[in-house]
């Protein structure tokens, strides 16, 4: 059960929810698709659009959500940023975040993922260090 939600200035569902075994690969097509972007960080409008895509699937019995934020910058704004998390957080949603590079604030990223922050925060220094963690980013 997997979702995509991009974001530069706006954010974007790329893909609701899926389920079934043609997940992965709508989502890989999904993935595939989507376009290098420039522009701002509106980390705010991302998680309050991926917590609307979680409410629209309600989680299976005794299952978690979990919210994966990717992200290479500081978000636009901190304040709605911290209280999109922070209420995604509320509704019983798991935050794993992946920071790469060396424009993002590991102290405020750390600070917003669900405990163990450990497991929960990964930083790489550049996107070809996502390949090791992949396998993580899905088993969460």
């Amino acid at each position: 059960r997997e979702g995509i939600v991009s974001f530069s200035d706006t954010a974007s569902l790329d893909s609701p929810i899926i389920t079934g075994s043609s997940a992965n690969n709508k989502l890989n097509s999904v993935i595939n698709a989507l376009a290098k972007t420039s522009g701002t960080t509106n980390l705010a409008a991302a998680v309050l659009l991926a917590t609307r895509a979680f409410d629209a699937v309600p989680p299976r019995k005794n299952g978690c959500q979990t919210m994966k934020i990717m992200t290479d910058g500081y978000p636009d704004d901190e304040a709605p940023f911290k209280a999109a998390v922070l209420a995604a957080k509320a509704k019983g949603i798991n935050v794993v975040i992946i920071a790469i590079g060396a424009y993002v604030d590991q102290t405020l990223l750390k600070s917003l993922v669900s405990a163990p922050s450990k497991k929960n925060y990964i930083h790489k220094d550049d996107f070809s260090g996502l390949v090791s963690v992949a396998h993580a980013l899905f088993d969460k």
